[in-house]
């Protein structure tokens, strides 16, 4: 039994540690990516202060796992289950959105599973800016 448990430790160790490199690792691609484009487009001092300034803060946040992450983890029944079950309580607080779910329960999941999708947004990053056509309907989830 401990020798299972210890095993056990030592693959989750494992994992966290392997995550966390490759997380690291994607944040040094996009610096450099970011830096190989100033050198070859060169831009405004602001500017790049500000890009710089804004893959620190990328850097500081933790983002949880996002729907593509649980898409390539779950079989598709739990997978459509879990997506409606975790999107559900957001969107009943629209009375539309909330009549689908009661009227069309199918279509709703269908809504949940293709057209929804997560965004974490960074601190002081602009999701809004005067003269944009609007795209899409954003839900605040949390923050």
């Amino acid at each position: 039994l401990a020798l299972v448990l210890a095993s056990i430790f030592t693959s989750i160790v494992t994992n966290d540690i392997s995550d966390i490199r490759r997380v690291h690792s994607v944040q040094q691609e996009a610096e450099k990516q970011v830096a190989d484009y100033i050198r070859t487009y060169p831009v405004s001092t602001k500017l790049e202060v500000e890009l710089k300034a804004y893959l620190q803060r990328r850097k500081t946040l933790v983002h949880p796992p996002g729907k593509n992450e649980m898409a390539t983890l779950l079989p598709d029944f739990l997978y459509r289950e879990l997506c409606r079950e975790a999107w559900s309580p957001l969107l009943a607080k629209h009375d539309f959105l909330l009549g689908l779910e009661v009227r069309y329960a199918a279509f709703y999941t269908e809504v949940c599973v293709e057209c929804i999708s997560d965004w974490n947004v960074a601190p002081q990053e602009v999701l809004f800016s005067f003269g944009r056509k609007c795209s899409a309907m954003l839900f605040v989830a949390s923050g």
